[in-house]
Parts: C-alpha cells; structure tokens; sequence
C-alpha cells in the first residue's frame, strides 16, 4: 500500500511535472506525506483496498474531497480507516485514489452502496 500511497502522492501532472500532493481523509484536509505512509505501511484492519472514485462531474478539488468524504462515511462508521489524494490536474476526469482499511471484507452490496451514496451527494451538489 504504500508504493500505491507514493504513486498516488507524487503522479505528474498534465504537464509532465512531477508534484506533490497532500493526502486527506474525513477530517482533515491535508496530511503530509510521511503520516500517509505510515497509515499505509500500518494498514489497521483485515482488508486493504485501493479504490478510484470519480463523480462523472467536474468537481474542483475541495469540492471532490467533500464528495470523497460523503461517499466513505460508511467506512467510517464501519470503524474502518482511510486516505485519499484528489487527482484533477491531469486528465479531464477528476477523480480521488483512496487507501482504505476495513476490518470485515466489503462485498458488492458494500460497493453498490458507497455508489449509491456517491450519486445522491453529487445530486445534492449540483
């Protein structure tokens, strides 16, 4: 997880520039490189997962991050853990990278409903 939690950090730009991004998760806007490492490299619970959320809309990266938020909550409540980097420089897709940590395996339903939450906030938004 954490060669996932560098990449996610330090991916070019649309430019080709290689920047730094500061991860975030629920509470927080920006946390730096090392603690997202050791959150990685820690991994607290059973299940790993790398996931890519994309709102389909054009997001600005506050907005995403808000967005991102809305649609882990239910690994929050599930006392699972997780980190996210907001991608928006680079493609015409803004979309997030999320490191998260669960202690019980996510199924499909656990999936569809983190979409579904994912739909109602973006709706919420617009």
């Amino acid at each position: 997880m954490r060669a996932s939690a560098q990449y996610y950090g330090h991916r070019p730009d649309a430019e080709g520039t290689r920047r730094y991004r500061m991860g975030f998760d629920g509470e927080r806007d920006e946390i730096g490189k090392d603690e997202v490492y050791r959150h990685a490299e820690r991994g607290e619970g059973d299940y790993a997962y790398r996931i890519v959320l994309s709102p389909g809309e054009d997001l600005s990266g506050e907005e995403l991050k808000d967005w991102t938020r809305d649609v882990m909550q239910g690994v929050e409540e599930a006392g699972g853990s997780w980190m996210g980097f907001v991608h928006d420089d680079h493609t015409d897709n803004p979309h997030a990278h999320v490191i998260a940590f669960t202690r019980e395996r996510l199924n499909r339903d656990d999936f569809a409903e983190m979409r579904e939450e994912g739909d109602r906030s973006i709706e919420f938004a617009s």
